[in-house]
């Protein structure tokens, strides 16, 4: 199991190691306070507007067989980084370079910024993954397609599974179904181009 540290190296050994890190003094307590300060003002400021996201209710199968969820007590925020400079702050924080960089490489795109207030009475959740837009976990030996075999050329190719080998053209049909979205990704989107994002148009804006 990894320990406290505030040796960078050994933290990077524990990411090898366990897949995990604990970082001690990561933050500091004023810089922690402001950042739950601003995120209960931001909670509060997106239910008075009838703007907030509620999850962790009951699991149902809708009528064709997707699974749903009942709104719940738990509060999700998404896009935090147009939220709050302090939101910022934490994306731009050295220790993401170091340590998301030292599992990913120097290339990498960050793909969310959200928080989650779970209140007492949320429903239960396994393990999951929350990277839809990805291939989905298989179990060793299944044949599957790796991430690493995407690339940001427009998708060409549909493998019988839904999943195309790259960035599907704004032009394409299915610009009716789907919403695109232009990501700069704060800063983390380390090429010439911007990423696009597709989003079911049935799906809650983030």
């Amino acid at each position: 199991m990894s320990e406290l540290t505030d040796d960078l190296a050994q933290a990077k050994s524990d990411l090898d190691r366990f897949g995990y890190c604990l970082i001690a003094q990561a933050l500091t307590l004023d810089r922690v306070a402001v950042a739950r300060q601003r995120l209960a003002e931001q909670a509060r400021a997106e239910m008075q507007q009838g703007l907030s996201y509620h999850d962790g209710g009951e699991r149902f199968l809708d009528e064709r067989g997707r699974v749903g969820m009942t709104p719940g007590p738990n509060q999700r925020l998404w896009m935090l980084a147009n939220k709050g400079e302090c939101f910022r702050e934490l994306i731009v924080h050295p220790l993401v370079d170091e340590l998301v960089g030292h599992v990913l490489g120097t290339q990498f795109i960050l793909s969310t910024g959200s928080a989650n207030i779970a209140r007492p009475g949320g429903a239960r959740m396994g393990l999951h993954t929350d990277q839809w837009w990805m291939p989905q976990p298989v179990r060793p030996g299944t044949d599957h397609v790796k991430p690493a075999d995407i690339s940001r050329q427009p998708a060409n190719q549909d493998h019988g599974r839904g999943i195309r080998h790259g960035v599907m053209p704004c032009r394409s049909s299915p610009a009716k179904r789907y919403r695109v979205h232009r990501m700069n990704s704060m800063r983390r989107n380390r090429h010439d181009v911007p990423t696009i994002l597709l989003t079911p148009r049935s799906s809650r804006a983030r």
